[in-house]
């Protein structure tokens, strides 16, 4: 099932944020994660919006730009069985093979996991990937 966050259209580009998976962290990743804040300012953080200080969540968002000819993805998740991104794409209506490039914005593995499917191979084997 997808799950839309937001669609925009920009000019002639058609923008769909899929909302692909949320990860739960334990707070001291999140602390390690980001190490110029404050471990104290991350707790207090974590109370003030009653989140479960054990298990800090993150949406991991993906971007899907369509212009007329062509299909880019912004980022490919995690991947595997925590990433419902393949699946989103099917019931938007586009195949894996459409995707004509794939920007990756950095080399973390919630933003390249998607690149290489279960078998080995390239999810989007058509694509021209830019990082």
């Amino acid at each position: 099932m997808v799950v839309l966050t937001h669609q925009v259209k920009v000019g002639d580009f058609s923008c769909t944020v899929i909302g692909d998976s949320d990860q739960r962290y334990p707070i001291d990743a999140v602390i390690n994660m980001f190490p110029n804040i404050p471990a104290d300012q991350v707790e207090l953080e974590a109370r003030r919006y009653e989140v479960e200080p054990g298990l800090i969540g993150f949406a991991i968002n993906i971007l899907l730009i369509e212009s007329g000819e062509h299909h880019i993805l912004v980022d490919t998740s995690v991947g595997g069985a925590d990433s419902p991104l393949l699946d989103s794409l099917h019931s938007l209506g586009v195949r894996p093979e459409r995707i004509d490039r794939v920007i990756i914005t950095h080399g973390h593995s919630d933003h390249i996991g998607g690149i290489i499917g279960a078998s080995g191979e390239p999810n989007f084997p058509n694509a021209r990937y830019s990082v």
